[in-house]
């Protein structure tokens, strides 16, 4: 699981496909975490997994991941892009290329499976050679209609919004120049926060989960005309700050139709490449000369008259930190480190206080949610940025869950800092008792 965690880290720091190698039978279940976390946030990975030499042929053998035992292509059929069994060892390097082509399919990156029977795995053969263009992908032509449709509602709209989600991390510099041309305010959602500089005289900082105080009271106002870049709109995303009144319009742009009209109701929806689509908006924008002043202007007002986030009332107990102030410091300390936040009570605070100054700087993981993803991120991405600081944001559950690592970080010597938000106890789950049931057991660890 935690190699599944860290190829994710990789694969964010050097935008290139990461690869896990597990064993038969349990070091393929053991990974199912973090592989479905890689289909959820569309993470390219190739996973090669061992399997015994005898599992296709019906012999009974411990850890057989074949069809007859473990069956580990029907396991991983729903969080995979492809399944590949290697069939003969001519054909190994061939089989999987082809799986690395469907993980970084440009449409839908997502791990992809290969699974090497060891008779194969050790077997010797002659050099093969297959002739493939890397990285090609079909470029459908963007619909003209859709981005002027787009184009029409942000600047006639009263108070139009931008919304750049997870799936807008890819194409940053793409996001960058749309936000430079265009005088609309815009919002990330937690997993795009970063996309954009946190910085920009335009962002409201992020919205959804631990939405910023800028998103909230922006939206709070009923956003009348917006465009959404590479969200699903799931509740996190959306959390307090809906992004579309009930009568304003929305265009959501997506490479999965499936998003569409699904939490809020979407007035257009178009299947294209974010980036592309970004890019056609902003030429559009630019040679028919649109303008939105007033919505610069309420943008910069609202942003001039709310702070940027809020800070609890109450100041620390003597001899504590309290944790928007370790935030704050740790942020201070360390300004150009990459920021890597774990799943729990502290990614709330890491979220709304942290300021997020390119794609590179913050990363979460919470499509899936998984305790302790966070730490092995951290581990991923200082591999791949070796020149960068890290510093991971975690809980002391999620360090019970996955502190091991920390074994790794040390033998590898990787330029980590671990931030470790004590509070004795599964915050958000004490919480949650609290908020739905009134009560909640007593699960104290203690603070030694």
């Amino acid at each position: 699981t935690a190699a599944a965690f860290e190829a994710a880290g990789w694969a964010r720091a050097t935008g290139e496909g990461a690869a896990v190698v597990v064993t038969a039978g349990p070091g393929a279940t053991a990974a199912v975490t973090g592989i479905v976390n890689a289909s959820l946030e569309r993470i390219p990975m190739i996973v090669i997994a061992g399997d015994v030499a005898w599992s296709a042929t019906g012999g009974r053998l411990a850890q057989d991941s074949g069809p007859e035992g473990v069956a580990l292509e029907e396991l991983f059929a729903k969080s995979t892009r492809a399944q590949v069994r290697i069939a003969r060892p001519e054909s190994a390097s061939s089989q999987a290329l082809a799986a690395l082509d469907a993980a970084c399919a440009h449409d839908r990156p997502g791990p992809a499976l290969v699974v090497v029977p060891m008779q194969h795995g050790a077997a010797m053969t002659a050099p093969a050679r297959t002739s493939r263009v890397r990285g090609a992908r079909r470029l459908d032509p963007i619909d003209r209609e859709a981005v002027r449709e787009a184009a029409e509602i942000l600047a006639g709209a009263r108070r139009p919004l931008l919304v750049l989600g997870a799936g807008a991390r890819r194409h940053a510099e793409a996001m960058r120049r749309r936000v430079d041309a265009i005088d609309v305010p815009f919002v990330t959602t937690p997993g795009g926060k970063g996309v954009v500089s946190e910085a920009h005289p335009r962002s409201l900082r992020h919205g959804g989960l631990a939405a910023s105080a800028w998103a909230r009271a922006y939206t709070a106002e009923g956003v009348d005309g917006c465009v959404v870049l590479g969200s699903d709109l799931d509740d996190a995303s959306i959390g307090p700050t809906r992004y579309v009144a009930p009568e304003g319009k929305l265009v959501h742009v997506d490479l999965d139709a499936r998003v569409f009209h699904r939490n809020l109701p979407t007035a257009l929806g178009v299947v294209a490449d974010i980036a592309d689509f970004a890019e056609a908006l902003r030429e559009l924008w630019m040679l028919e000369g649109h303008w939105n002043g007033g919505a610069a202007r309420a943008g910069r007002s609202m942003k001039a008259e709310t702070p940027a986030f809020t800070r609890p009332a109450q100041p620390s107990p003597e001899g504590t930190i309290a944790p928007h102030d370790a935030i704050l410091e740790l942020e201070a300390a360390l300004p150009d480190a990459m920021f890597c936040s774990d799943i729990g009570e502290h990614m709330l605070f890491a979220l709304h206080y942290l300021t997020a100054r390119s794609a590179a700087g913050f990363h979460i993981q919470l499509s899936l949610g998984s305790m302790g993803a966070g730490i092995a991120t951290a581990i991923g991405l200082a591999r791949g940025a070796p020149d960068r600081s890290v510093v991971c944001i975690a809980g002391d559950g999620c360090m019970q869950m996955m502190g091991s690592e920390l074994r790794v970080a040390r033998n590898e010597r990787l330029p980590i800092g671990f931030s470790v938000f004590n509070d004795a106890r599964y915050n958000m789950g004490h919480h949650g008792m609290m908020q739905l049931y009134g009560r909640a057991r007593a699960w104290e660890a203690g603070t030694t």
